[in-house]
């Protein structure tokens, strides 16, 4: 059965699959997911394009993800989703075009407390380096940084 892509949960999504790309790099190339000319943007795109493909609703889901990349994230990460999906898509007998999910527009926002909540079960990885100082020395550096 299907399920649509709440925000929250294709942030949740989005971080997750990051931390999992880099964290098990090695592993996807043995698996042939992720190859080793691959950038560390490509690599996250494969994966997530992979798991919205195979876990989600096909037709709104990944323009929720395209937007949520185009809105939150560098360029080239939303590019290398939006070209993975696409081929991912294409392979399952899915017609789906690049400009279909680049020009959908989903304004996108974040539920930050329902995030907070459900992140205790995405496991706060050790290696996720940002996260492993408290909140309130990321803020202040944050500010004195700008």
């Amino acid at each position: 059965m299907d399920k649509t892509l709440t925000a929250t949960s294709a942030f949740q999504l989005l971080i997750q699959a990051s931390s999992d790309a880099i964290d098990h790099r090695e592993q996807g190339e043995m698996l042939g997911l992720i190859q080793p000319w691959m950038s560390q943007n490509e690599g996250i795109a494969a994966v997530l394009a992979l798991l919205i493909r195979k876990g989600y609703e096909s037709d709104i889901s990944p323009k929720i993800m395209t937007s949520l990349l185009k809105k939150y994230c560098h360029h080239d990460l939303s590019e290398a989703f939006v070209q993975f999906f696409c081929q991912l898509a294409g392979q399952n007998g899915l017609e789906i075009s690049a400009d279909s999910l680049r020009n959908s527009v989903f304004d996108t926002h974040i539920d930050i407390s329902q995030f907070a909540i459900a992140g205790k079960s995405l496991g706060w990885k050790a290696s996720w380096g940002a996260f492993k100082e408290p909140y309130s020395s990321q803020w202040r550096n944050a500010f004195a940084s700008s």
